[in-house]
């Protein structure tokens, strides 16, 4: 891991990086800041015997304002990283998170909190910061301080700062997966505008109870559990040969063994074509069936693969990881990737909404990238907004442009006509830079339902299977 001796600073100011747990005696590769390599003397590259070091370098002097990711990586592909925002002359103030990634939320229940703080810029006024949040899904609410609301008013002033407390309230039907959302930051003192974006997991809630848990229990020993499956969420979706991957799994027994392949002896992770061994200290799921780990990113070539984690002898889970290259500029991410159903006659107003998230991959500037929905249907109109402005338009297509260590979310919602077909529909989302050389997809689903009197008037009822087919042991949600 790496820290710096502070988050925020102008362009040629100096920065002190302390690392550690890499290998001893390791020796560093290349240090970037942003879009820029920072040139290190021979005789610093070198970690001590403990795998740590400590170094002083100047904020690049020819730099944007904004987010930049230092990046330190060693010529035994070892690597960590962290955010460093670099202020312009008229910025007044800057936001932290803590912690900086929240850990998986259970359905009906509150995520844990994070505090974020609006701080003043040495010497600057920031009067009253606002902050603002976009993107969150259906069924998921923000709580600033206790009270449900996306906005909050922060008094800073000059040199000050305040914080405020926020936990996400996240209903029972709440499709398991990532939640993605913005903050954005504004002041009365100026026209800086911070913005970050953030994500945690939804995890199904196993022990929910009820009627469910009772018909549960009454299955007999040894029978099919059609209710017995597991989850397992990753974070961030995308990265880096060799950077770093969270693995958070639930819903397996308590105190099970974590095996991967549950062929071969031994405790792992199948991370697509590798087995990845896990320590007798971390191979076990704890007493309410979970299980957390973090894991560097095999050497593959790019492209999506499964992480897949298994109890021994039981069931598994599994999820898609991105593997990105160097070469490439972004990512891209949905959510909810299963979004609740629509009634027929749905208007916009009443529609779940759809994030689409462009991350530019760290010291990549993305540019122009196109985002373009496939498999509407005649009877269903999508809606996009890329947050100008202006709020949503009718389209399937929009193109937004991601500079350098950006996000940039899309919101999407659906208006769906009075006697749209009740059907399950799929729809592939792809994102592609200007020159169509780097395109990326992700599909998302949903079902159409009829509306009550619908129902009613002829005596029956309607169900939608999402997927239409699957293996053995895999889910299906049912509508």
């Amino acid at each position: 891991m790496i820290t710096l001796s502070t988050t925020a600073g102008s362009t040629n100011s100096s920065l002190t990086l302390s690392a550690s747990g890499f290998a001893p005696s390791a020796t560093v590769d290349e240090l970037i800041f942003g879009n820029h390599t920072v040139a290190m003397p021979d005789s610093a590259k070198t970690f001590d015997s403990s795998g740590s070091m400590k170094l002083t370098f100047k904020v690049p002097n020819k730099i944007e304002s904004g987010f930049h990711f230092v990046d330190l990586c060693t010529t035994d592909f070892m690597c960590a990283g962290t955010d460093f925002f670099v202020t312009s002359s008229s910025d007044v103030f800057k936001l932290s998170a803590s912690p900086e990634f929240l850990p998986p939320a259970k359905q009906g229940e509150d995520s844990e909190s994070i505090v974020i703080t609006a701080k003043a810029l040495p010497g600057k006024d920031a009067g009253t910061v606002t902050l603002n949040l976009a993107g969150l899904p259906s069924g998921v609410t923000a709580k600033f301080d206790g009270t449900a609301s996306n906005t909050k008013d922060l008094v800073v002033g000059y040199g000050g700062k305040a914080s405020t407390k926020l936990v996400f309230s996240i209903a029972e039907t709440v499709s398991p997966g990532p939640v993605f959302f913005d903050v954005t930051g504004t002041t009365s003192a100026g026209s800086q505008v911070f913005s970050e974006s953030f994500d945690f997991g939804v995890m199904p809630d196993f022990d929910a109870g009820g009627t469910l848990a009772t018909f549960v229990d009454a299955i007999p020993a040894g029978n099919f559990n059609p209710f017995d499956f597991g989850s397992v969420i990753v974070s961030p979706t995308a990265g880096k040969i060799n950077g770093t991957v969270k693995i958070t799994a639930s819903g397996f027994t308590a105190s099970a063994t974590v095996d991967g392949n549950q062929t071969e002896a031994g405790a792992d992770i199948i991370f697509g074509n590798h087995t990845l061994a896990l320590p007798s200290s971390d191979n076990t799921f704890d007493s309410t069936g979970m299980y957390s780990t973090s894991i560097a990113i095999p050497n593959m070539d790019d492209g999506n693969y499964q992480i897949q984690i298994c109890e021994s002898g039981g069931s598994c889970a599994e999820t898609l990881f991105e593997v990105v290259s160097a070469s490439k500029s972004f990512r891209l991410d949905v959510s909810p990737q299963k979004m609740p159903p629509a009634l027929q006659g749905q208007a916009l107003a009443n529609s779940d909404e759809l994030s689409i998230v462009l991350d530019a991959i760290n010291g990549q500037t993305p540019g122009a990238v196109t985002v373009e929905l496939f498999g509407v249907p005649d009877d269903v109109t999508a809606y996009m907004d890329v947050n100008d402005g202006n709020g949503f338009s009718s389209a399937t297509e929009k193109t937004v442009t991601v500079g350098l260590g950006q996000k940039k979310t899309i919101g999407v919602k659906f208006a769906v006509d009075d006697y749209a077909a009740p059907n399950p529909i799929q729809i592939f989302v792809e994102a592609r830079d200007s020159t169509n050389t780097e395109i990326k997809g992700k599909s998302v689903s949903f079902g159409v339902v009829p509306k009550a009197t619908f129902a009613s008037a002829l005596g029956v009822g309607n169900v939608v299977l999402e997927p239409k087919n699957n293996a053995t042991q895999n889910t299906v949600t049912i509508s």
